[in-house]
Protein backbone atom coordinates (compact mmCIF):
# COMPACT_ATOMS: atom_id res chain seq x y z
CA UNK A 1 0.00 0.00 0.00
CA UNK A 2 1.21 3.21 -0.92
CA UNK A 3 1.74 7.04 1.24
CA UNK A 4 -1.32 7.88 -1.01
CA UNK A 5 -3.39 5.31 0.55
CA UNK A 6 -2.64 5.48 4.21
CA UNK A 7 -3.36 9.21 4.73
CA UNK A 8 -6.64 8.41 2.89
CA UNK A 9 -7.44 6.23 5.38
CA UNK A 10 -6.14 8.13 8.32
CA UNK A 11 -8.41 11.01 7.15
CA UNK A 12 -11.31 8.49 6.72
CA UNK A 13 -10.30 7.17 10.40
CA UNK A 14 -10.24 3.76 8.99
CA UNK A 15 -6.06 3.13 9.48
CA UNK A 16 -5.04 0.16 10.62
CA UNK A 17 -2.31 0.49 13.81
CA UNK A 18 0.45 -1.10 11.17
CA UNK A 19 -0.49 1.66 8.65
CA UNK A 20 -0.18 4.49 11.21
CA UNK A 21 3.16 3.33 12.47
CA UNK A 22 4.01 3.41 8.82
CA UNK A 23 2.99 6.42 8.78
CA UNK A 24 4.59 7.62 11.39
CA UNK A 25 8.08 6.70 9.57
CA UNK A 26 7.02 8.42 6.67
CA UNK A 27 6.72 11.81 8.65
CA UNK A 28 10.31 11.46 10.09
CA UNK A 29 11.72 10.85 6.63
CA UNK A 30 9.79 13.82 5.72
CA UNK A 31 11.43 15.90 8.54
CA UNK A 32 14.61 15.04 6.98
CA UNK A 33 13.18 16.34 3.32
CA UNK A 34 12.54 19.54 4.79
CA UNK A 35 15.82 20.17 6.40
CA UNK A 36 17.08 20.20 2.60
CA UNK A 37 15.06 22.37 1.05
CA UNK A 38 15.67 24.75 3.74
CA UNK A 39 19.26 24.14 3.39
CA UNK A 40 18.35 25.32 -0.64
CA UNK A 41 16.80 28.24 0.74
CA UNK A 42 18.20 29.79 4.46
CA UNK A 43 15.24 31.71 6.35
CA UNK A 44 17.76 34.21 7.61
CA UNK A 45 18.81 34.83 2.96
CA UNK A 46 19.59 38.61 2.33
CA UNK A 47 17.09 40.67 0.60
CA UNK A 48 19.04 40.13 -2.43
CA UNK A 49 18.79 36.32 -2.01
CA UNK A 50 15.01 36.69 -1.15
CA UNK A 51 14.76 38.74 -4.38
CA UNK A 52 15.23 35.71 -6.49
CA UNK A 53 12.37 33.42 -4.89
CA UNK A 54 10.38 34.21 -8.09
CA UNK A 55 12.78 32.29 -10.26
CA UNK A 56 13.00 29.39 -7.93
CA UNK A 57 12.66 25.89 -9.97
CA UNK A 58 10.60 23.23 -7.83
CA UNK A 59 11.82 21.10 -10.36
CA UNK A 60 15.23 21.92 -9.46
CA UNK A 61 14.62 21.26 -5.92
CA UNK A 62 13.25 18.13 -6.45
CA UNK A 63 16.13 16.74 -8.62
CA UNK A 64 18.50 18.37 -5.19
CA UNK A 65 15.86 16.21 -3.28
CA UNK A 66 16.34 12.96 -5.10
CA UNK A 67 19.76 12.55 -4.43
CA UNK A 68 18.91 12.32 -0.67
CA UNK A 69 16.76 9.94 -0.77
CA UNK A 70 16.43 6.06 -1.77
CA UNK A 71 15.54 5.91 -5.60
CA UNK A 72 14.74 2.14 -5.41
CA UNK A 73 12.38 2.21 -2.45
CA UNK A 74 11.94 2.99 1.45
CA UNK A 75 11.09 0.56 4.08
CA UNK A 76 7.46 0.89 5.39
CA UNK A 77 7.88 -2.29 7.78
CA UNK A 78 10.23 -4.43 8.85
CA UNK A 79 8.25 -7.63 6.86
CA UNK A 80 6.93 -5.75 3.62
CA UNK A 81 8.63 -2.95 1.55
CA UNK A 82 6.45 -0.45 -0.54
CA UNK A 83 7.39 1.76 -3.37
CA UNK A 84 6.82 5.00 -1.92
CA UNK A 85 4.48 7.34 -4.50
CA UNK A 86 7.31 10.17 -5.41
CA UNK A 87 4.82 11.68 -7.49
CA UNK A 88 3.28 12.92 -4.18
CA UNK A 89 5.91 13.74 -2.58
CA UNK A 90 7.34 15.85 -5.40
CA UNK A 91 3.75 18.06 -5.02
CA UNK A 92 4.90 17.49 -1.10
CA UNK A 93 8.24 19.39 -1.52
CA UNK A 94 6.84 22.09 -3.49
CA UNK A 95 4.12 23.07 -0.82
CA UNK A 96 7.30 23.06 1.44
CA UNK A 97 8.73 25.26 -0.74
CA UNK A 98 6.65 27.77 -1.49
CA UNK A 99 5.73 27.50 2.39
CA UNK A 100 9.43 28.81 3.14
CA UNK A 101 9.44 31.03 0.62
CA UNK A 102 6.28 33.04 1.41
CA UNK A 103 7.72 33.05 5.29
CA UNK A 104 11.15 34.42 4.00
CA UNK A 105 9.57 37.29 2.40
CA UNK A 106 7.07 37.72 5.48
CA UNK A 107 10.02 38.50 7.42
CA UNK A 108 11.66 40.36 5.24
CA UNK A 109 8.34 42.82 5.09
CA UNK A 110 8.27 42.95 8.83
CA UNK A 111 11.69 42.63 9.81
CA UNK A 112 13.08 43.49 13.21
CA UNK A 113 10.74 46.82 12.72
CA UNK A 114 7.67 44.71 13.15
CA UNK A 115 5.26 45.90 16.02
CA UNK A 116 4.71 43.47 19.23
CA UNK A 117 2.97 45.28 22.02
CA UNK A 118 4.96 46.01 24.95
CA UNK A 119 4.50 46.66 29.07
CA UNK A 120 6.77 48.83 30.70
CA UNK A 121 7.15 49.58 34.78
CA UNK A 122 9.00 52.29 35.87
CA UNK A 123 10.39 52.48 39.55
CA UNK A 124 13.19 54.03 40.67
CA UNK A 125 14.72 54.92 37.15
CA UNK A 126 12.86 55.99 34.39
CA UNK A 127 12.08 55.12 30.21
CA UNK A 128 13.39 56.82 27.80
CA UNK A 129 11.62 54.85 24.40
CA UNK A 130 11.25 55.41 20.94
CA UNK A 131 7.94 54.01 19.26
CA UNK A 132 8.39 52.13 15.48
CA UNK A 133 6.67 55.39 14.33
CA UNK A 134 9.09 57.48 15.19
CA UNK A 135 7.48 59.20 18.62
CA UNK A 136 9.85 59.14 21.77
CA UNK A 137 8.16 59.11 25.03
CA UNK A 138 9.61 59.79 28.28
CA UNK A 139 8.38 58.13 31.06
CA UNK A 140 8.71 59.34 34.51
CA UNK A 141 9.47 56.90 37.52
CA UNK A 142 6.47 54.76 39.27
CA UNK A 143 4.40 55.00 36.18
CA UNK A 144 3.15 52.21 33.77
CA UNK A 145 3.58 52.69 29.69
CA UNK A 146 1.71 49.54 27.75
CA UNK A 147 1.95 50.40 24.04
CA UNK A 148 -1.37 48.86 21.91
CA UNK A 149 0.34 49.61 18.24
CA UNK A 150 2.43 51.78 16.17
CA UNK A 151 0.64 54.74 17.23
CA UNK A 152 -1.48 53.51 20.13
CA UNK A 153 -0.23 53.79 24.03
CA UNK A 154 -2.34 53.21 27.31
CA UNK A 155 -0.66 55.42 30.57
CA UNK A 156 -1.10 55.40 34.11
CA UNK A 157 1.54 58.14 35.83
CA UNK A 158 3.61 60.91 33.80
CA UNK A 159 4.84 61.24 30.76
CA UNK A 160 6.60 63.62 28.34
CA UNK A 161 4.73 62.70 24.58
CA UNK A 162 6.97 63.83 21.32
CA UNK A 163 4.57 62.44 18.74
CA UNK A 164 5.91 62.08 15.00
CA UNK A 165 3.78 64.08 12.69
CA UNK A 166 1.12 61.84 10.72
CA UNK A 167 -1.22 63.56 9.19
CA UNK A 168 -3.42 60.34 8.21
CA UNK A 169 -2.92 58.47 11.09
CA UNK A 170 -4.02 59.41 14.56
CA UNK A 171 -1.76 59.04 17.55
CA UNK A 172 -3.57 58.33 21.06
CA UNK A 173 -3.22 57.92 24.57
CA UNK A 174 -5.51 56.23 26.41
CA UNK A 175 -5.72 57.35 30.28
CA UNK A 176 -7.67 55.69 33.54
CA UNK A 177 -10.33 57.83 32.87
CA UNK A 178 -9.85 59.68 29.45
CA UNK A 179 -8.12 59.61 26.10
CA UNK A 180 -6.24 62.18 24.22
CA UNK A 181 -6.03 62.07 20.23
CA UNK A 182 -3.18 63.92 18.27
CA UNK A 183 -1.70 64.09 14.89
CA UNK A 184 1.65 65.24 15.49
CA UNK A 185 2.75 67.29 18.97
CA UNK A 186 4.29 67.86 21.99
CA UNK A 187 2.65 67.28 25.11
CA UNK A 188 2.82 66.00 29.21
CA UNK A 189 0.42 63.70 31.15
CA UNK A 190 0.22 63.38 34.69
CA UNK A 191 -2.43 60.54 35.78
CA UNK A 192 -1.47 60.55 39.49
CA UNK A 193 -3.25 62.17 42.46
CA UNK A 194 -6.32 60.98 40.88
CA UNK A 195 -6.65 62.99 38.57
CA UNK A 196 -5.46 63.78 34.86
CA UNK A 197 -3.58 66.77 33.66
CA UNK A 198 -2.44 67.63 30.09
CA UNK A 199 0.28 70.56 29.16
CA UNK A 200 0.36 71.08 25.87
CA UNK A 201 4.23 72.21 25.09
CA UNK A 202 3.59 72.76 21.35
CA UNK A 203 0.73 71.73 18.53
CA UNK A 204 -2.73 70.74 19.32
CA UNK A 205 -4.01 67.97 20.92
CA UNK A 206 -7.92 66.58 21.85
CA UNK A 207 -8.98 65.29 25.31
CA UNK A 208 -12.18 63.11 25.39
CA UNK A 209 -13.79 62.46 28.98
CA UNK A 210 -17.46 60.57 28.43
CA UNK A 211 -19.39 62.18 25.72
CA UNK A 212 -17.15 65.61 26.54
CA UNK A 213 -14.51 66.71 23.82
CA UNK A 214 -11.57 69.32 24.59
CA UNK A 215 -9.70 70.71 22.57
CA UNK A 216 -5.90 72.52 23.62
CA UNK A 217 -3.70 74.40 22.23
CA UNK A 218 0.38 75.47 23.28
CA UNK A 219 0.35 76.48 26.57
CA UNK A 220 -2.96 75.24 27.60
CA UNK A 221 -3.19 73.00 30.80
CA UNK A 222 -6.61 71.35 31.51
CA UNK A 223 -7.20 68.99 34.77
CA UNK A 224 -9.58 67.02 35.39
CA UNK A 225 -10.26 65.57 38.95
CA UNK A 226 -13.65 63.91 40.63
CA UNK A 227 -15.21 64.38 37.31
CA UNK A 228 -14.88 68.28 36.54
CA UNK A 229 -12.75 69.65 33.87
CA UNK A 230 -10.64 73.01 33.98
CA UNK A 231 -8.81 74.49 31.08
CA UNK A 232 -6.28 77.56 32.08
CA UNK A 233 -3.22 78.65 30.63
CA UNK A 234 -0.09 77.78 32.32
CA UNK A 235 4.16 78.23 31.90
CA UNK A 236 3.71 75.05 32.49
CA UNK A 237 6.47 74.70 34.85
CA UNK A 238 5.62 71.93 37.14
CA UNK A 239 4.44 69.78 34.41
CA UNK A 240 7.93 69.97 32.92
CA UNK A 241 10.76 70.58 35.23
CA UNK A 242 10.70 66.53 36.10
CA UNK A 243 12.04 65.80 32.89
CA UNK A 244 15.62 67.57 34.18
CA UNK A 245 15.17 65.65 37.34
CA UNK A 246 13.65 68.85 39.07
CA UNK A 247 11.25 69.63 41.12
CA UNK A 248 9.92 73.50 41.50
CA UNK A 249 7.21 74.52 44.54
CA UNK A 250 6.32 77.94 44.13
CA UNK A 251 4.19 78.91 47.16
CA UNK A 252 2.94 75.73 47.97
CA UNK A 253 1.44 74.54 51.11
CA UNK A 254 3.79 71.38 52.91
CA UNK A 255 1.50 68.67 52.88
CA UNK A 256 0.91 69.28 49.13
CA UNK A 257 4.81 68.78 48.80
CA UNK A 258 5.44 66.22 51.25
CA UNK A 259 2.45 64.08 48.86
CA UNK A 260 4.34 65.22 45.47
CA UNK A 261 7.26 63.77 47.12
CA UNK A 262 5.52 60.75 48.02
CA UNK A 263 4.68 59.98 44.54
CA UNK A 264 8.15 61.39 43.09
CA UNK A 265 10.10 59.07 44.68
CA UNK A 266 7.35 56.29 45.57
CA UNK A 267 7.81 55.88 49.38
CA UNK A 268 4.87 56.28 51.70
CA UNK A 269 4.90 59.55 53.48
CA UNK A 270 2.20 59.98 56.53
CA UNK A 271 1.69 63.70 57.76
CA UNK A 272 0.48 63.11 61.63
CA UNK A 273 -1.13 67.01 62.45
CA UNK A 274 -2.12 67.94 58.43
CA UNK A 275 -4.32 70.80 59.87
CA UNK A 276 -1.58 72.37 61.59
CA UNK A 277 1.46 71.57 58.83
CA UNK A 278 -1.22 73.20 55.74
CA UNK A 279 0.07 76.35 57.49
CA UNK A 280 3.96 75.93 55.84
CA UNK A 281 4.73 77.28 52.45
CA UNK A 282 7.04 75.97 50.65
CA UNK A 283 9.31 77.50 47.89
CA UNK A 284 12.07 75.84 46.54
CA UNK A 285 13.84 73.79 43.01
CA UNK A 286 15.35 70.43 43.55
CA UNK A 287 18.11 69.44 41.10
CA UNK A 288 19.00 65.66 41.85
CA UNK A 289 18.06 65.02 45.77
CA UNK A 290 17.34 62.39 47.52
CA UNK A 291 14.56 62.28 49.55
CA UNK A 292 16.85 62.19 52.76
CA UNK A 293 18.43 65.18 51.44
CA UNK A 294 15.37 67.35 50.59
CA UNK A 295 13.89 66.61 54.01
CA UNK A 296 16.66 67.49 55.87
CA UNK A 297 17.18 70.81 53.80
CA UNK A 298 13.25 71.17 55.02
CA UNK A 299 14.38 70.33 58.66
CA UNK A 300 16.69 73.21 58.37
CA UNK A 301 14.44 75.52 56.53
CA UNK A 302 11.00 74.92 57.96
CA UNK A 303 11.95 72.78 61.42
CA UNK A 304 10.74 69.49 59.80
CA UNK A 305 10.69 66.53 62.36
CA UNK A 306 10.22 63.19 61.12
CA UNK A 307 11.18 60.03 61.63
CA UNK A 308 11.05 55.96 59.87
CA UNK A 309 9.33 52.99 60.44
CA UNK A 310 9.24 50.34 58.76
CA UNK A 311 9.72 51.90 55.70
CA UNK A 312 7.36 54.86 55.95
CA UNK A 313 8.18 58.17 56.92
CA UNK A 314 6.37 59.67 59.54
CA UNK A 315 6.52 63.80 59.53
CA UNK A 316 5.57 64.57 63.34
CA UNK A 317 5.98 68.08 63.79
CA UNK A 318 7.57 71.34 62.00
CA UNK A 319 7.61 74.91 63.35
CA UNK A 320 5.28 77.12 60.96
Amino acid sequence: MNIDQIIAKVLAGKASQEELSALDTWKKEAQDNILAIKEMQSIDSTIEQTAEYKEYSVDDAWSVMQTKMDTTETTITQTEAKVVSFQWMKMAVAACTVFLLAFVGWNYVSGDGAFSPESYTTAEIGLDATLIDGSNIKVDVNSVLDTKSERAVALEGRAFFKVAKSPDDQFTVQLPEGKITVLGTEFVVDTRQREEKIFVVEGKVRYEHEKRKIDLTAGELLVLKDGDIMKVMSEGNEMTLWMESKLAFRDKPLTDVIKSLEIHFGRKIIVDDVKAMKKCRVNTTITNETLEDILNELSLTLGLKYHTIDNTIHIVQSNC
